[in-house]
This record gives C-alpha cells, sequence and structure tokens, in this order.
C-alpha cells in the first residue's frame, strides 16, 4: 500500500506506483487506475476464508479493499471464480479483482508514458510477480526466488537482504555491455561501494536461473 511505502518516499522520486497487487496504479497524485474487489466478491472471500478456518488481511485504501491475504487454511480453500488468485508454496493466497495483475497494471504505465515493454527492467521474488517479469522486456529475480519466479526471469541477482537491485544496476551501470552480450553468467567485482554511510566490498557471480551460465529459460511475454 502507500502507505506502507511512504518511509521510502523522502529516499526516492518515484514517477509511479503500482499498488495493491496491481490494484492501483498512480502517476504522481493522480490515479490512472483503480480496480478494488467488488463487494460481492470480497464477502464470498471471507465466508469461503473462514469456512477453511484461514486468517485474512485485507488491503485497503480510503475504505476500499483491494486486495486480500489469505493465511493458514486449515481445511482447504476453494478460490473464488470471480478473482484472481495466486497461491504461494506456504499456502498463502493472494486474492485481487478478476484479472488484475502486476503485469497489466505495468502496460498501463508504459501506455501512459508510451513506452515499450520491452524497455522495462523488472525485479520480482514473488509468485504474484511472475506474470510481471514475463511481460518485461528484461526480468530480474531477486536472490531466494523460488525456482518458478527464477524461470520465468531473465537472470538472478542477489537478495534484498543483500542489496541484490543495488547490486544489479551498478553491475549493469559499469558493465552493461558484457552483461548484454553473456546474459545471465556474469562476475561482477564491486570495491568500496557505499551503503548506509560504511565502505563494503563484494565479489558476486550472478547466475541463470538453472545455474547453468546460460540465459534464463523463461517464456516471452
Amino acid at each position: 500500500t502507500e502507505k506502507m511505502l511512504g518511509p521510502l518516499f523522502p529516499q526516492f522520486n518515484f514517477d509511479f506506483l503500482i499498488l495493491l497487487n496491481g490494484g492501483m496504479v498512480k502517476v504522481g497524485s493522480r490515479y490512472i487506475f483503480s480496480a478494488p474487489i467488488p463487494l460481492s466478491v470480497l464477502y464470498d472471500v471471507l465466508e469461503r476464508a473462514s469456512a477453511a478456518g484461514a486468517e485474512t488481511k485485507q488491503y485497503s485504501d480510503a475504505g476500499i479493499c483491494y486486495a486480500v491475504e489469505l493465511t493458514g487454511a486449515k481445511d482447504g480453500f476453494a478460490l473464488p471464480e470471480r478473482a484472481q488468485c495466486c497461491v504461494f508454496d506456504n499456502g498463502t493466497v493472494h486474492i485481487t479483482a478478476s484479472g488484475v495483475t502486476k503485469a497489466k497494471a505495468l502496460r498501463i504505465v508504459c501506455n501512459h508514458y508510451g513506452a515499450a515493454l520491452d524497455d522495462v527492467v523488472a525485479f520480482g521474488d514473488g509468485y504474484n510477480d511472475i506474470d510481471m517479469l514475463e511481460a518485461s522486456g528484461k526480468a530480474v529475480a531477486m536472490g531466494g526466488s523460488p525456482e518458478a519466479v527464477c524461470r520465468a526471469a531473465d537472470m538472478t541477482t542477489l537478495s534484498v537482504a543483500e542489496n541484490g537491485i543495488h547490486i544489479f544496476k551498478s553491475a549493469q551501470k559499469f558493465m552493461g555491455c558484457f552483461i548484454e552480450n553473456h546474459g545471465s553468467a556474469f562476475v561482477a567485482k564491486f570495491h568500496k561501494m557505499f551503503h548506509s554511510g560504511g565502505a563494503f566490498y563484494a565479489e558476486k557471480t550472478f547466475k541463470s536461473p538453472a545455474g547453468n551460465g546460460k540465459p534464463g529459460n523463461r517464456k516471452s511475454g
């Protein structure tokens, strides 16, 4: 949600925000896309969750629900047909309005700016990122992502905790040509890089999802 991202705003000047699993797109101070879960569908989801003994968390904006996270279903959760559902390995289910995905939101952003999806670099670490990764021109899976997420990407970087996006962007800046020519297999050495005011040294190998030094095997989106 935008509230959860609030602490990041002073550090980054975001041109746009894709929020609530793709249920809302904001450009500047203006919302250009909004697709909340219909009340009838929301009530259906909550009833099914209650019957399955599951816990639910609603993600809302201005009192309107855009996404539901369901965890701990004890007796199995019957996925509603009138909603977009994404099931994680641990049984967590993310639910949005029918047809709402991060890939769709990304297309809306590209249409707004007149940009091509082929020019987009997308990072993801969860099952709800797979469609976005497959749609983007260059897809990067975060370290520690599930195998299915890595298969959807062209290459992998380090984990979020290891500053994976920063490391990738730095490697691309200084070794862009090498990265483009060698796909997912490259070695990037960085010295005296600074993070949170302290210097650190990093020598990391970025591998393909299969770990075989070849470009990722994702299908073109």
